[in-house]
């Protein structure tokens, strides 16, 4: 018979790990907590290595945002995030396979994205999680569960890119004081694809300078507390394409200057609740 033992780390997590040590199962996390990367430390000061995350652990943290789940992570339990009303972003960073129980985002009506670096998914009870929006259309799923191409075991919901797209892995980078953006990668770890932000940005929102393009609704419905934000786009030097929707009603605004070259979908500045004033530089 396997014993594990019930801790409390400084965080105010509660785990369970085997009695001699080594790998812990999160039990619950507090419900005030605003994010999670994995970060717990003993009352003796000891790194916890979490590799799973136990059913119901953060079910009704209604203030948690973001979540990162490290490498050493391979299990999410049943309804693991279970009405997490202000949850915007999932990323899981595993790179072999990640066992996800069934209804894990059930209730989590902010939802915005969930990612897996890993390339083996096993959904529980044939999970199959819509993480979508309004902006679907019949030419246009907008569909935000993003995982590795040629990824197996994930569900029909599970949305891969091509080979040739050039995306080789997934990493989550903040974009100013609050606000964060999931990026894909290319083959040397560099964030270029700009796939989906949070709603909340700061008054000011800065992509990293790498950024190529900017995603099909990636900061659609993006508010900031003034109701106005700029963005770095003069020295964004190698974008060259902002998908359709990208900036759809968000509080963007200003002047935004844009070189000839740039690609414009359709209703990229849809709706702004703002007016900005578009130039064309040649």
């Amino acid at each position: 018979m396997e014993v594990k033992l019930l801790s409390k780390s400084r965080e105010g997590y509660y785990y369970a790990e085997n009695k001699d040590g080594g790998d812990a199962v999160l039990i619950t996390a507090p419900q005030d907590a605003e994010s999670y990367d994995g970060t717990l430390t003993a009352m003796d000061g000891s790194a916890v290595t979490i590799t799973s995350i136990g059913d119901g652990a953060f079910a009704n943290c209604q203030s948690l945002k973001w979540v990162t789940l490290p490498e050493s992570v391979d299990t999410i339990g049943y309804q693991a995030f279970v009405n997490c009303s202000g949850l915007q972003g999932v990323l899981i960073d595993t790179k072999e396979r990640i066992v996800i129980g069934n209804r894990a985002w059930d209730g989590c009506g902010a939802l915005r994205f969930v990612v897996s670096n890993a390339m083996e998914g096993i959904m529980q009870d044939d999970y199959n999680p819509d993480i979508s929006d309004s902006n679907a259309n019949a030419l246009s799923s907008s569909r935000y569960f993003f995982v590795p191409t040629n990824a197996e075991g994930y569900a029909s919901n599970g949305i891969q890119f091509t080979e040739e797209s050039g995306v080789a892995g997934f990493s989550l980078e903040s974009i100013d004081e609050r606000g964060k953006m999931l990026y894909g990668l290319d083959s040397d770890g560099e964030p270029w694809l700009a796939l989906r932000a949070g709603t909340e940005v700061d008054d000011q929102v800065q992509l990293p300078a790498q950024t190529q393009e900017i995603y099909k609704y990636a900061m659609a419905d993006t508010k900031s507390p003034s109701g106005s934000y700029t963005l770095n786009l003069d020295e964004v030097t190698g974008l060259w394409a902002l998908d359709g929707g990208a900036f759809m009603d968000s509080d963007i605004s200003g002047d935004i200057y844009l070189d000839t070259h740039i690609y414009i979908g359709d209703e990229s500045f849809c709706r702004l609740c703002r007016y900005s004033k578009f130039f064309c530089l040649s």
